[in-house]
């Protein structure tokens, strides 16, 4: 008898570590979709859990290349959107498919290359002049080939500089990681996002050449997913985020962040403008 005490004992606590071990998932109750550019920079691994605590909400991020995260949107498979494409994003919600776009921070992208610089990129005042120079001396330049905003910036910086690269200069790069160090290798010109590069630099031999041209700026904000042209969105949950994004709280701790780490933020909120 002592025996079959023990042995149901023994497959209690079995059972009950087993159940503490699997907990049931939190359903999910707002999906972000958001661009890998914002992902890479870790600036929602300090927001996506400041929103949990506060709300109660547990959040699903989602990141893509290439303006998908608004094809997402489109497509009603997510409920709130942190973009920074603002041509694509305004057509977004002027064809119905976001209720409105609200700007919550801002980087900008930057020319890095060689420190020697070959092409003089340094001694330019805008990023028409340093891409001019680039293509007068055919320096090597590394262009992302993963159809991102990135990429799409690029093309639209040689066309606003009326210039037209030729392959034998101007190569493709798979993006991410793999681009710069080829970049830092090959000693080439790049262009990227600031926040981005600061998490990678202490990696390369690249420094910052062009930066500061209003073309150059890189603009975010939040959009909530219509739910008169996609039911069954969240848009209660994906307005709370989107509120609290432009919380003063949650302002300073986007202009904050980075500076410990880099020296300086890694964005500018709209109250720095």
């Amino acid at each position: 008898m002592k025996r079959w005490w023990v042995a149901l004992l023994v497959m209690a606590v079995a059972l009950g570590g087993c159940s503490r071990s699997h907990p049931k998932p939190r359903p999910i109750d707002l999906t972000l979709a958001t661009t890998t550019r914002v992902l890479e920079t870790g600036v929602l691994e300090m927001l996506v859990p400041m929103f949990q605590r506060q709300s109660g909400l547990n959040v699903k991020v989602v990141s893509m290349g290439g303006g998908q995260e608004l094809e997402f949107g489109r497509r009603g498979k997510v409920d709130v959107l942190l973009s920074h494409s603002p041509e694509a994003d305004e057509k977004f919600v002027a064809d119905g498919d976001g209720t409105s776009r609200r700007n919550v921070m801002r980087n900008d992208f930057v020319l890095v290359g060689p420190a020697a610089d070959p092409a003089k990129v340094k001694e330019t005042k805008t990023i028409a002049d340093a891409l001019s120079r680039i293509a007068n001396n055919k320096a090597t330049f590394l262009s992302r080939s993963d159809e991102t905003c990135t990429q799409r910036k690029e093309r639209q910086l040689w066309e606003k500089a009326k210039l037209q690269p030729t392959d034998d200069w101007h190569l493709k790069s798979p993006g991410g990681a793999k681009m710069f160090q080829m970049a830092s290798d090959k000693g080439a010109y790049t262009l990227c996002d600031r926040g981005t590069f600061l998490k990678e630099r202490k990696k390369l031999n690249l420094v910052i050449l062009s930066r500061a041209d209003p073309l150059l700026v890189n603009q975010f904000s939040v959009i909530v997913v219509n739910p008169v042209k996609h039911p069954g969105v969240h848009d209660v949950a994906a307005e709370k985020f989107a509120q609290f994004l432009l919380e003063p709280a949650t302002q300073q701790a986007i202009a904050r962040f980075g500076k410990d780490k880099y020296g300086e933020g890694l964005f500018t909120v709209e109250k720095e403008k």
